[in-house]
């Protein structure tokens, strides 16, 4: 069993289920990225169809189901994301992504659907002045807390001012650069005690 150092309580753990969790995970992130690549190309074709055949209005039976449920939705979102940055919990991370997203699809919504209306000058400033700075609030900030969690599991962080940028950190960094995988691997410059 190989062990390492926890950096924040400096207890002792197995890292075995570790190296096994990264073997898995790679192989599901390539087989994501071919999944992506297929859905990028279908998405990209599907867009010139749906430009060539939709017609340029349409009427729905369903209006206030779409927005109540929509709305619902992003409360919801909110609201996870309340509870998990109250009780500091990294599900706010995503959380933030997934409401702030919702508000942007609401503010491109609200102004794209209203075109040409008399509501139209309300929807574009709910956009501008409520919608849009808060989907930005809640990506930033789910940006911070990335960065945050970062700085805490990794220290060397700490010393740079502004943390390594997001596109450069691999999805499942190294830990091991060692080619013998059983060897106890050196955690922040400590040795673990032999036993």
């Amino acid at each position: 069993m190989t062990l390492a150092f926890r950096p924040a309580g400096q207890e002792l753990v197995s890292n075995r289920r570790h190296v096994a969790a990264q073997k898995d995970i790679t192989g599901s992130a390539r087989a994501l990225t071919r999944l992506l690549s297929v859905a990028v190309a279908g998405l990209l074709v599907w867009i010139v169809i749906l430009g060539v055949s939709l017609p340029t209005a349409d009427t729905t039976r369903q209006w206030r189901l779409l927005w109540i449920g929509f709305d619902t939705a992003e409360v919801a979102a909110l609201g996870v994301t309340l509870w998990a940055v109250y009780r500091s919990r990294q599900l706010a991370i995503p959380a933030a992504l997934i409401a702030g997203t919702l508000f942007a699809c609401d503010a491109w919504f609200d102004v794209v659907l209203s075109w040409g209306t008399h509501g139209w000058w309300f929807s574009l400033a709910t956009a501008v002045l409520v919608e849009l700075p808060l989907a930005a609030l809640l990506w930033g900030s789910a940006r911070s807390m990335v960065h945050a969690v970062i700085a805490h599991q990794v220290p060397q962080t700490l010393q740079s001012t502004s943390g390594p940028h997001l596109r450069q950190l691999e999805l499942l960094p190294d830990e091991h650069p060692t080619e013998d995988r059983s060897a106890a691997p050196v955690v922040h410059g400590v040795q673990p005690p032999d036993l």
